[in-house]
């Protein structure tokens, strides 16, 4: 199976290690009917594997790739602000601290490193894991990080005690996403066996299983204000999930796999991506009596078709116009 590369929004890495930066800000309430052309420039020597901007400025990014090295960039330039090496093996994954102070990596060897930004060093190497480490997630605000690995795994990190505190099994294949929800007291696997493994961090135990998906789970988002969870996969589709009763609120297919998303910090609207499209939704959530009701309209779509969702056994093409769904 191919390594999938991970992403946020909106970039592509290209084999070769280059990079494609798109210039435009999304969403925009009048977004432009013709995207402005990405910036493209070298990032590694080799692929580019793994991306993350950094949350708190939205002006920073961290890239690793199969060069072994982790890069840090201020967006829009094409030379990085660091170039940092010590990793013996492929870089699979990258992530800010909440601060943009501290940037964890975990490489292909099972090892994880975390890097302090100002000094430019390692600060700490931390072993584990007894494969490729492919995702990790820093917790929202305490010294804590989540990662999975191929070794089907989801471990809790303890920046202060310099080691594992929790090691979550279950999953049947390799953990492909790690997601801390945003009040910190959860935290979110999904496998490459289609699982959604939502975990208890106070009690130390699996919370909620969510058969989620024919296929492995790519990427998931919890919304910032509701009690509500998106889950991506190579299946195509995109499920919405209700945390109070965790029933399937809804589903979106769309053209090919999903490789990413994200909701903006106001969660009105959801970016996806896929292979050859970049879309964005406009979202409006309405809750009442225990009932979801979700409409989501196209704001901007990269390239390529409209996708449809899937309602009550009915496929809905998305030029109809708002569609309104009760779970």
């Amino acid at each position: 199976m191919p390594r999938s590369r991970r992403c946020d929004f909106p970039c592509s890495g290209p084999a070769l290690g280059t990079l494609a930066i798109a210039k435009n800000k999304i969403p925009d309430p009048h977004p432009p009917s013709v995207p402005s052309s990405p910036q493209e420039f070298n990032a590694h020597q080799s692929a580019v594997n793994c991306l993350k901007i950094g949350r708190k400025s939205s002006g920073v990014m961290v890239t690793g790739g199969d060069d072994k090295k982790v890069n840090l960039w201020s967006i829009g330039k094409s030379t990085p602000i660091l170039s940092l090496a010590g990793h013996q093996s492929a870089v699979e994954c990258v992530t800010f601290d909440h601060a943009e102070e501290v940037v964890v990596a975990g490489a292909a060897g099972g090892t994880l490193k975390l890097w302090d930004l100002e000094e430019a060093k390692v600060v700490r190497t931390l072993t584990g894991h007894r494969s490729n480490v492919i995702s990790v997630d820093f917790h929202p605000f305490g010294e804590f990080f989540a990662s999975g690995s191929l070794d089907c795994n989801t471990k809790i990190w303890d920046i202060r005690r310099k080691g594992c505190i929790h090691t979550y099994k279950g999953h049947d294949r390799g953990v492909s996403v790690t997601k801390f929800s945003p009040d910190g007291k959860w935290v979110l696997s999904g496998g490459q066996d289609g699982r959604i493994k939502l975990w208890d961090l106070t009690a130390g135990k699996l919370l909620k299983e969510l058969p989620a998906h024919d296929g492995p789970v790519t990427s998931v988002e919890f919304h910032p204000n509701e009690l509500l969870v998106a889950t991506g996969s190579a299946d195509r589709t995109v499920k919405f999930w209700d945390l109070e009763t965790f029933d399937l609120v809804d589903t979106a297919v769309e053209a090919t796999g999903v490789r990413s998303m994200l909701f903006t910090p106001e969660g009105d609207a959801l970016l996806t991506g896929t292979s050859e499209f970049l879309k964005v939704w406009k979202w409006c959530v309405y809750f009442n009596s225990r009932i979801w009701a979700i409409s989501m309209t196209r704001v901007f779509c990269s390239q390529g078709t409209e996708p449809v969702l899937r309602r009550g056994g009915r496929v809905v093409d998305k030029t109809d116009g708002p569609v309104h769904a009760r779970g």
